[in-house]
């Protein structure tokens, strides 16, 4: 059985699996909107029902951030806004934030703060993996090395796991 991560595509065909849950939708052509998943700053990808768990309310410094960040990355050209926003005008931000949230209807590059694996809501497979080498002190291949010396195969691994 194979599994895919984050986003595969053959042809035209699209696939996206959920980092919370694991659940994956496809289809032709499709977007992340389309399929009501979305995808943070980070990379990590979830279902649209996950989001509204990870959402919180942000400090007008949290909000005026992301918005500063989203002016810049998408060349938004209107000198009120931006200096507005700037400025720390709390109408200002708030606005703009909403907007900003309405018009990224492409579900890409959502706010982290948003995000429920980057708010550790929910921990994925490889942030885990992760943190486990940081923990013991190892790096990937030690662990790769000791496992293969100490087990030979997968089989005999699942073996003495399974108890």
């Amino acid at each position: 059985m194979k599994i895919r991560k984050g986003f595969v595509s053959n042809s035209s065909s699209s696939s996206f699996t959920c980092d919370v849950c694991g659940s994956t939708e496809s289809g032709w052509d499709c977007s992340l909107h389309e399929i009501e998943m979305t995808e943070c700053e980070y990379g990590h990808v979830f279902c649209d029902s996950h989001l509204s768990e990870a959402k919180k309310e942000l400090s007008l410094e949290e909000k005026q951030e992301i918005v500063l960040k989203w002016l810049a990355d998408y060349g938004e050209d209107d000198e009120d806004i931006l200096e507005g926003c700037k400025s720390g005008d709390e109408r200002w931000i708030d606005s703009t934030y909403e907007n900003m949230l309405e018009e990224n209807d492409d579900h890409y590059n959502w706010p982290k703060v948003n995000c429920p694996c980057c708010q550790l809501d929910s921990v994925t497979s490889d942030d885990l993996i992760n943190y486990l080498l940081f923990c013991y002190n190892k790096t990937k291949e030690e662990v790769e090395k000791e496992m293969k010396e100490k087990f030979g195969t997968l089989d005999a691994m699942n073996k003495v796991l399974e108890g």
